[in-house]
């Protein structure tokens, strides 16, 4: 089985749907599949992360040109028209860009199914976004895409509920993304070390894109009361956005956190990322809108405890391992004040959820579901519609 994953950009800042293409293609690949990736770069050196990481994938990289925003590579086109007829099935990890809509339009034309993964872009919360744009490109041109796709995968039941589709009415499967388990256990008292946090300081953990859907300002006011009358607590920010934005969070953690020092460690990987969940006592992510949470999950696979807001969507499965709460200073502070009042509770949820998680999200679990998958879409008579993609 050809199997060829469409990304809008394979540039290492991207990340989300990107890495989720990227995942997926390679440890398919590690099943047997002759699974690729292609998509739009900014210059051949910005996908050597890729190379790095997974040497034996095939990456098929195309510059762009005007307009950048998005991803408009005319090469990229030209490409999907010559080879597309060499793949059995193509994944497509977006909808709104030049990218997306040039492989499901060739895959179409070539009569290769193809598959749309629409990583919340389809999410009424993300729809309001550039609304007025894609009121009129969602009926125009997202539409068709539905409609003649061979399926669409969602990764909870709740993006599921809210997939906006402008009156299509595809084949809607529940595919979550693979979750990788560190190599070696994260080392807490290296990360503490390093960063000169004594052993008995409450460590509260935020590791995600800086972007302000993540709820970071009712987190600093909620970590600045829980650290009233606690002694010392650390809220450790992990990540990277906007140097404009970032200066803004960094400006007011300034203003409101009180007695709780706020550690900025920019974005970590591997054991760095590792040892940061090692030395967390609680992992808080208080996003206003996650269609998935991969961090989530690593924080489980790291045994950490896990306070989510109720609009992380894996909290509808995690319920009975997280702590979940609603969009307010008060609401967060509750939630991660009763973390580490019983932390032996906490760490026992922690365990039991690593369990879980090591089930449902394992890479090889996950990569075994998507081929049964695609096997049944080839295996399906495409089905030809007149509609003007």
């Amino acid at each position: 089985m050809r199997v060829l994953h469409v990304v809008g950009s394979l540039d290492a800042h991207v990340g989300g749907s990107t890495a989720a293409g990227v995942e997926t293609a390679a440890y398919l690949r590690q099943l047997g599949v002759d699974a690729a990736v292609a998509g739009s770069w900014e210059s051949p050196t910005a996908a050597d992360y890729i190379r790095d990481v997974w040497p034996d994938l095939p990456v098929h990289g195309f510059g762009r040109r005007p307009p950048h925003h998005y991803w408009n590579s005319p090469t990229l086109r030209s490409w999907l028209r010559s080879a597309m007829g060499e793949y059995d099935v193509v994944c497509v990890h977006g909808l709104f860009k030049f990218p997306f809509v040039d492989a499901a339009r060739t895959a179409r034309r070539r009569r290769v199914p193809y598959l749309v993964q629409p990583h919340s872009s389809l999410d009424p919360y993300d729809l309001q976004k550039h609304s007025s744009l894609k009121a009129v490109f969602g009926p125009l041109v997202v539409r068709p895409m539905l409609r003649n796709a061979a399926g669409v995968l969602v990764t909870t039941e709740r993006e599921r509920d809210r997939l906006m589709t402008w009156g299509a009415a595809p084949d809607v499967q529940v595919l979550p993304l693979p979750v990788s388990a560190p190599s070696t256990a994260g080392d807490g008292r290296r990360f503490r070390a390093a960063h000169n946090i004594d052993t008995d300081a409450k460590v509260l953990l935020f590791l995600s894109r800086l972007h302000r859907k993540k709820g970071l300002e009712r987190l600093f006011r909620a970590a600045a009361r829980v650290s009233e009358g606690r002694g010392d607590v650390v809220l450790a920010i992990a990540g990277t956005g906007r140097p404009e934005y970032e200066q803004q969070l960094r400006d007011e953690a300034a203003t409101v956190s009180g007695a709780t020092r706020v550690l900025w460690l920019g974005h970590l990987t591997g054991d760095a990322k590792w040892d940061a969940f090692a030395a967390a006592d609680v992992f808080v992510l208080p996003s206003e809108n996650e269609n998935f949470g991969i961090v989530l999950l690593e924080a489980l696979m790291a045994r950490t405890p896990a306070v989510v807001s109720h609009e992380v969507y894996l909290s509808d499965e995690l319920a009975d391992f997280v702590t979940v709460c609603a969009l307010d200073v008060d609401a967060v502070e509750r939630a991660v004040t009763s973390v580490l009042d019983d932390p032996d509770a906490a760490r026992t949820r922690a365990d039991k959820a690593r369990e879980f998680v090591v089930e449902r999200y394992h890479p090889v679990t996950v990569a075994r579901r998507t081929l049964a998958l695609y096997e049944n879409v080839i295996a399906r008579r495409p089905i030809d519609h007149d509609a003007g993609l």
